[in-house]
């Protein structure tokens, strides 16, 4: 479903709104106006970032530019998946494929210097509940999986989404991919409705800052045990989604593959939209002190 309409539906205002209001200088919200023409990129060693760029669903935003850019919604929907080897039902966001392009130059008279690593780092906020609980038969009539705060939601010993592309001077492009969601139905239980925000009283979407960061040594030399890498955040990305799925029939969006036959689930209520972009120094850093998501936790009783 279109990111633009639905029952229960956030506008792009409102989620900006719960995000903070407005963005700080070298950040982007939708509209004409433009708080800072260029960011400011970081030169390390003897290596500056000449020019950055993200592509979040087709739609470029620079680190440069003269008008804020136009940014995109996300669609939800209620789709097959693919689950412990069961095809399930899913309350999820269509995808969310984010490109980060970098230009490095050398500084004057530096012919070859070590270029680092460019990758995505990724922290979620999330509710998601469901009913009835699906935990048994004290489970009762509801269930909520929920964050404690920002929670990583990379894997790795570099902590990366999707992993690190080696730089060189010149483009370079590393890209990833998201669709966040939540199952409607799974091996025991046929879900009457799932819902991911929660829908009714939106009060706190699902939240995501996904930043764009630069591993490199400080010298442009190799790293070496005596000589390590560095994080520097490029750019952050913060997206949104909220939505609500109910079981409907056979005769609904996604009718249940293999088990629960005679159930299928539509989507009741729904929106996602990317809610700002910011680079330079108004990116922020990621958390340093953080836990790994874990929202397949199910607790008894209404978030």
């Amino acid at each position: 479903m279109s990111a633009t309409t639905g029952t229960a539906e956030l506008s792009r205002r409102e989620f900006a709104r719960m995000l903070g209001g407005a963005l700080a200088l070298g950040g982007f919200a939708a509209g004409p106006a433009l708080a800072q023409a260029c960011a400011v990129l970081p030169t390390i060693g003897k290596v500056r970032v000449a020019s950055l760029d993200v592509i979040i669903n087709g739609t470029r935003v620079a680190a440069c530019q003269t008008r804020r850019p136009a940014l995109p919604g996300l669609s939800v929907v209620v789709a097959a998946a693919r689950l412990a080897g069961v095809d399930v039902c899913r309350l999820e966001v269509a995808g969310a494929a984010i490109t980060a392009e970098m230009t490095l130059a050398a500084l004057p008279g530096v012919r070859n210097a070590y270029c680092g690593r460019l990758g995505f780092v990724q922290f979620a906020q999330y509710t998601y509940q469901r009913s009835p609980a699906g935990l048994g038969p004290a489970g009762g009539n509801s269930a909520c999986a929920r964050s404690t705060g920002w929670e990583l939601d990379s894997g790795g010993p570099a902590q990366t989404y999707n992993g690190r592309l080696r730089c060189r001077l010149g483009t370079n492009k590393k890209s990833m991919f998201d669709s966040p969601g939540v199952p409607t139905e799974d091996a025991r239980t046929a879900y009457d409705t799932v819902s991911a925000g929660p829908v009714g009283t939106i009060t706190a979407p699902n939240l995501f800052r996904t930043w764009v960061v630069w591993d490199t040594t400080d010298d442009s030399r190799p790293p070496s045990a005596a000589n390590a890498l560095r994080r520097h955040p490029l750019a952050r990305i913060d997206w949104a989604w909220q939505g609500l799925a109910g079981n409907a029939g056979p005769g609904a969006a996604c009718p249940s593959a293999v088990p629960h036959p005679g159930n299928g689930w539509s989507e009741k209520g729904a929106s996602g939209t990317v809610t700002g972009v910011r680079f330079g120094p108004a990116a922020g850093a990621p958390p340093t002190k953080f836990i790994r998501t874990h929202n397949n936790v199910w607790v008894a009783g209404p978030c």
